[in-house]
């Protein structure tokens, strides 16, 4: 699910960059991000390029979380392989949504973080199943008895 979400959020992100630069007119896929920031932060009267390059760097944030959890993916198997794997891309992900959740609160108080904090708790919520769903469940999962080693 995170390999999902991650890359398509990181190409919507990545059309409405390379629309917002080359001055196309693209509606499939365009996330619309860069004109939302723009229409947040123009009280700050800061710079034009601020808000493509904030998109830039959600979509570069995006796309290595798409590629961890991808990579999760294919080195996942029995035995605990890809675990490693799959607390790095949860621990990236957890790390996204704060970062946006924190960036939101700082620029748009308490109208926009809400589904930031909901990504959050999903985020949450995959750590707490991969921690406590066993990675094979026909192992057996407790420690070896002394009558077992005859």
């Amino acid at each position: 699910i995170g390999a999902v979400y991650f890359t398509f959020v990181a190409v919507t992100n990545i059309v409405n960059f390379i629309v917002s630069v080359g001055g196309y007119h693209w509606a499939f896929l365009n996330s619309g991000n860069v004109s939302y920031i723009g229409s947040v932060t123009k009280i700050y009267a800061w710079p034009a390029w601020f808000d493509k390059a904030a998109v830039l760097a959600a979509a570069l944030a995006e796309t290595a979380g798409a590629f961890l959890f991808w990579n999760a993916l294919r080195k996942s198997g029995s035995h605990g392989t890809g675990t490693r794997e799959a607390w790095i891309a949860l621990g990236w992900n957890i790390m996204v949504w704060l970062g946006f959740t924190a960036g939101t609160e700082f620029f748009v108080a308490y109208q926009a973080e809400g589904p930031f904090r909901e990504l959050l708790a999903i985020s949450l919520l995959m750590a707490v199943v991969v921690a406590v769903v066993p990675d094979d469940p026909g192992l057996q999962t407790h420690p070896p008895r002394a009558e077992d080693n005859r």
